[in-house]
């Protein structure tokens, strides 16, 4: 039995520098909230969004290196991310990034969760846009499904954009 001290690795024993870790991982975070800032703001450009655009995808790879692949915080960057590329008009990007954060939340939570609903009902605008309706379909169905189990049958008049959607 190998003993492990604090700060090394529970899988290989390698000494891990916590505080480094956690101070890439605030960062980095910080910079994706702040580059959604700006990109929300119309004075951006073009390719100066598409700058911010490569710097935080550089962040969430950063970020991918010193947390656990399933961190709650990655998803909600890949999320942050899939809402920057609907930004910068890449409906493609978006809905890979979209399906990554889900990916994560299903490892999180049960797969009936809300959680999953409601970030499904992001990827289904997306996919709506882009006339992606067989996948968008398959996904409003799920949404359905966890919906109602939650809320009832009538969650429709709780949620009504979800109509639109269904539509």
């Amino acid at each position: 039995m190998r003993y492990i001290s604090p700060g090394q690795c529970l899988s290989c024993g390698s000494i891990c520098d916590l505080e480094r870790m956690q101070k890439v991982a605030n960062q980095s975070l910080g910079y994706l909230k702040r580059v959604q800032e700006e990109i929300c703001l119309a004075s951006c450009t073009g390719n100066e969004k598409q700058r911010l655009l490569d710097e935080a995808l550089q962040f969430l790879r950063s970020l991918r290196s010193v947390l656990h692949a399933f961190n709650k915080d990655i998803a909600k960057a890949e999320d942050v991310i899939a809402e920057m590329f609907c930004l910068t008009l890449q409906p493609q990007s978006a809905i890979h990034h979209c399906k990554e954060s889900i990916q994560i939340l299903e490892k999180l939570y049960h797969s009936d969760h809300i959680v999953i609903a409601n970030e499904l009902v992001k990827l289904v605008s997306i996919e709506l846009s882009v006339n992606n309706y067989a996948c968008a379909k398959k996904n409003l169905a799920r949404i359905d499904h966890i919906f109602s189990r939650h809320y009832g049958c009538n969650y429709v008049k709780m949620f009504p954009y979800l109509r639109t959607l269904q539509r």
